[in-house]
């Protein structure tokens, strides 16, 4: 209850839940009419979906960082720290409740503007490896930004990164292994499986490699947050 009162107090935060309602809508009534008069861009449609998904989970991620990052600023973690509950609970809680609004928002996204009716089985799967995403980008900025400008600096570029992977495209030999590193990479490949029809193996073998790298990577984060923030705090 106490962050959803931050999250209303600080209008430019509030604001930003708007951004999910505004894509959404673009999706579901602009890129027909794109599609209409440039048919070519039909054949991109798991790039853009994918894209946009990422970019909404990362709404979630955003607030919540600056929530966190007010609580750095204010000396509140320190507070957190000689609480009943321990800063593990609190930092799991944090993401958690990241993971949640980030699978929505996509979920709701693909049921929208998917070109073909995806089951619900899929349509979870897709939206729970996209909001994955939302708990790396949160305990990076809380991690390494030790303000809210420094924040929005770190958010910038990290969605650069969002939209690396589509340079893969690009390429067709083994440079396009390179991308593998990058756990977006195996978002985009993940829906161009699915909206492109290809093999089910292929869907499956790059849904598993996605879920490894971000549940290997928010482990790691997870424990460079506790190390970084909480045991500096005396």
């Amino acid at each position: 209850m106490n962050d959803i009162k931050n999250i209303f107090r600080e209008k430019s935060l509030l604001v930003i839940f708007l951004g999910p309602i505004a894509i959404n809508l673009a999706l579901l009534y602009g890129l027909p009419i794109l599609t209409e008069n440039f048919p070519l861009i039909k054949e991109y449609y798991s790039l853009i979906l994918a894209c946009f998904c990422l970019v909404i989970a990362t709404i979630p991620a955003y607030i919540v960082a600056f929530v966190m990052l007010d609580e750095k600023e204010q000396d509140i973690f320190s507070v957190y720290k000689v609480m009943p509950t321990s800063t593990s609970e609190f930092v799991i809680y944090r993401m958690i409740f990241v993971i949640l609004f980030a699978t929505i928002f996509s979920a709701i996204t693909i049921y929208i503007a998917a070109p073909y009716p995806v089951t619900f089985g899929r349509n979870l799967l897709l939206s729970t490896l996209c909001g994955l995403t939302a708990p790396i980008m949160t305990l990076l900025v809380a991690s390494f930004a030790a303000n809210k400008i420094e924040g929005v600096a770190l958010f910038k570029a990290i969605n650069f990164l969002l939209v690396i992977p589509i340079v893969e495209y690009f390429f067709h030999g083994w440079q396009r292994h390179l991308f593998g590193i990058l756990p977006v990479t195996w978002t985009y490949r993940v829906f161009e499986s699915l909206i492109s029809a290809s093999k089910p193996e292929a869907f499956y073998g790059n849904l598993s490699a996605g879920f490894t790298i971000h549940l290997l990577l928010i482990y790691f984060l997870y424990h460079m947050f506790q190390k970084k923030v909480f045991r500096q705090l005396k």
